[in-house]
Parts: C-alpha cells; structure tokens; sequence
C-alpha cells in the first residue's frame, strides 16, 4: 500500500523553550561566566481554577544559577503551553510585573487581571509576543538589580574558590 501521507512540506517551528534556552546561553555570555541560565521541567500550573481550562502540556521554569552560589537559584519566571505553542502562558514574580505593565501595555500584551488569568501572568499569543515580553522582562530594572546583586555575590565567592 502507498502512503497515505501524501508530500509533507514541515517548517521549521521555534519553540518558547528554544526561546529561553538561548537566552539561558546569552546570559552566561553576557555576565561573564558567573551566572548561567537554565531551562527546567516545571510542575504545571493549574489554571482551570482561574475558569480558562488551560492545563498546560510543556512547562518549564527560567532558572537563574552561578556556580560561585551552592545551593540557590533564582526563578525568573515560568512558561506553560500545549502543542499548538500559542497561546502561552509566562508567570512572572508581581514585583517585576509592576515594574514592566506599562511597558507591556504598550505592546499591546494582555495581562492577567486577577478574575479571568492569575493576576502574574502574560498571555502570548504569537512568537512576536513572546519576544516582545522576554525583552521586556530580561531588560527590566528588577531584574538589573536581579543580576548586580547575583554578580557581585558570585565574585566574592569566585576569590574562595581559588
């Protein structure tokens, strides 16, 4: 029997992991080895609660790491999406979110509101989105202050390690 198949023109299809995972890269990059970024399996977040039914099939948690900081990490945020890869879901700490909303809004993002999506979350519609709410976040003064603070840490601790 032939295939039933027919002529199948796959296109290249970049994930929000792929996403994450080169900004994981970048950040290592960026801080000059004392942190690295990495991209973790994450425990889904029940969102049913908030009446949009949206268990989620691939969860992952941005984690922010130094090997100078035994034993600590810093979550920056978590990204929930099934298959069809949009919409997705990034929950992010309130402190950054706060810092950022204007910002988003500009962008035309949706934000959660507290009664239909968890008041830290960012819905995503599209790739564009996605990119769009990463810059946001990554270039954030909390997370500039995130970082200063991680860096500074992982020198002192970087002297010890000699």
């Amino acid at each position: 029997m032939a295939s039933l198949w027919g002529e199948k023109k796959f296109k290249e299809v970049i994930t929000p992991k792929e996403l994450l995972d080169e900004q994981a890269d970048e950040l290592e990059v960026f801080s000059e080895h004392y942190l690295y970024g990495e991209v973790e399996k994450y425990p889904n977040v029940n969102l049913d609660i908030f009446d949009i039914n949206c268990e989620r099939e691939f969860n992952f948690a941005f984690m922010i790491k130094s090997k100078y900081i035994e034993e600590y990490s810093y979550k920056l945020l978590s990204i929930h999406y099934n298959l069809a890869l949009y919409p997705s879901y990034i929950m992010i700490d309130l402190d950054i979110l706060n810092s950022i909303e204007d910002e988003l809004k500009n962008k035309g993002l949706f934000l959660g509101d507290g009664s239909g999506y968890p008041m830290n979350s960012l819905i995503i519609k599209n790739k564009d989105d996605m990119i769009n709410a990463l810059t946001c976040i990554l270039q954030s003064s909390v997370i500039t202050n995130i970082l200063s603070t991680l860096i500074s840490i992982a020198k002192q601790n970087c002297k010890s390690f000699k």
